[in-house]
């Protein structure tokens, strides 16, 4: 059953029948704020406690008992930032009409816009989203936040290699756009700071919720982001102070007025309300939130593999890029994915020549039939791997140590120590990964040796 509606003056604020810890509220005074403007807008968090979670932030807690299937919370369309809401406002408006008469919309990128939006309106009280801004953490976990010195620990790694994409892309809006509006009084010197655009891109990421949760029909509906490969995520209030739980059931369901989230199982009074990221590898957590898993299923590498294609009447020539993830052995291993795309970048065409056996590799054929890979193919994927092992060798014993001095560490880790540790936990998983992979094609590549010395006798 509902709690028991709060009993309060009619000058204290209604949270939507949440309940905020006094700790809570000390240490972040604009929670309350956002609680309450959230709550006016037509939000209910009925049953939810604000308090210290264990890493010293602040989470969602049960109140009350929820059985499974029961609504966890709900928060309104008129809620819902998503960059359209960013480019619709006043600010976006004038930005866009900057960036055109300037000949700069390459800079007004729907992620670009919502995080200049963000970063501006964290400070501008007059803005309509600021209690949302106002409430978020004052650092950012991802990656691209850290100090540069942390972040070059990541240095040939592919989060490395996103991390300073990322920087870099950033870097340039601010110089080539933000700066020019700050010289216009469009926004503040402050917002348009590469510091505060990528704090803002660290909300987005670590914070917003994806338009990929719901069909793209109900999203439509919902004025919510579709899949549009630029800035799909939407930010929420208060659900968005959910950590992360592997495994935990729930579920987020986009509705005609909101989003609403329902609990997948029982949840007891006293318990922390967890979210759930789905089976996602190390890499894209800790890019995109800043934590790792210590979980073998979470080790991964990843491998771009990019193809070009050929005009055809239904569009120009360009490159295709997949990415591909390797898994230990006992979660996949080398995905067969990966084997197949391999060969058909190395023989796209005619297949064998006349007169010539097609050598079969072990794998699952599947529907599409045996997987038939050539010893070109196998020893570029053994080099790739090789050059990627290699590559961590030197920082082994660094990493062991960082992660003996992080569990080491009593209490609430501190974040310098906690993020070198990821760093470490993240490269040792890679570590486990390759020697495993090298070892499997190792074994491919000897079996279809072996099979064309046997068709040649």
């Amino acid at each position: 059953e509902p709690a028991a509606k709060q009993t309060r003056t009619p000058a204290e604020p209604y949270y939507g029948g949440a309940v905020i810890e006094p700790d809570v509220l000390a240490q972040v005074p604009a929670l309350g704020h956002v609680l309450a403007w959230a709550s006016a807008r037509g939000g209910t968090f009925d049953g939810l406690r604000l308090a210290i979670d264990e890493y010293g932030g602040t989470g969602l807690f049960a109140a009350r008992d929820f059985a499974a299937g029961a609504t966890l919370a709900f928060v309104p369309r008129a809620c819902a930032l998503t960059a359209a809401a960013a480019r619709a406002s006043s600010l976006g408006q004038r930005i866009v009409a900057a960036a055109t008469e300037w000949d700069l919309l390459d800079e007004c990128t729907d992620e670009l816009l919502l995080c200049q939006f963000i970063s501006a309106g964290r400070n501008d009280a007059s803005c309509e989203w600021h209690p949302l801004l106002a409430a978020m953490p004052a650092h950012s976990p991802e990656p691209c936040c850290w100090p540069e010195a942390l972040r070059s620990e990541l240095d040939g790694t592919p989060v490395g290699l996103a991390v300073s994409t990322a920087v870099s892309r950033m870097a340039l809006y601010a110089a080539r756009l933000a700066a020019r509006l700050a010289s216009k009084g469009i926004i503040s010197e402050a917002a348009a700071a590469p510091a505060s655009l990528l704090w803002a891109r660290g909300m987005y990421h670590s914070r917003g919720y994806t338009g990929r949760i719901a069909s793209l029909e109900a999203a439509a509906a919902a004025g919510l982001p579709a899949t549009d490969g630029q800035a799909d995520g939407v930010l929420l209030p208060v659900v968005d102070l959910m950590n992360h739980r592997h495994g935990q059931q729930i579920t987020w369901l986009v509705e005609a007025d909101g989003v609403r989230f329902v609990a997948g199982e029982a949840v007891s009074a006293g318990e922390e309300v967890c979210t759930n990221y789905g089976a996602r590898p190390n890499e894209e957590l800790l890019f995109s939130y800043g934590f790792v898993l210590r979980e073998p299923a979470a080790d991964s590498v990843s491998l771009v593999l990019a193809q070009r294609l050929a005009a055809t009447s239904a569009g120009p020539a360009g490159v295709s890029r997949c990415t591909h993830y390797v898994r230990r052995a006992e979660h996949g291993g080398v995905p067969v994915s990966l084997l197949r795309a391999l060969e058909d970048c190395a023989a796209p065409a005619a297949g064998p020549a006349e007169g010539e056996e097609p050598t079969a590799a072990s794998g699952e054929g599947g529907e599409e039939g045996t997987l038939v890979l050539s010893p070109d193919a196998l020893e570029l994927l053994l080099a790739v791997l090789r050059e990627k092992r290699d590559a961590l060798r030197n920082s082994a014993a660094a990493d062991s140590s960082a992660v003996k001095k992080m569990d080491r560490t009593a209490g609430i880790v501190p974040s310098d120590v906690y993020q070198r540790g990821a760093v470490a936990v993240y490269r040792g998983g890679q570590r486990h990964v390759l020697k495993q992979a090298i070892a499997a094609v190792r074994d491919l590549l000897k079996g279809v040796e072996a099979a064309e010395v046997e068709a040649d006798g």
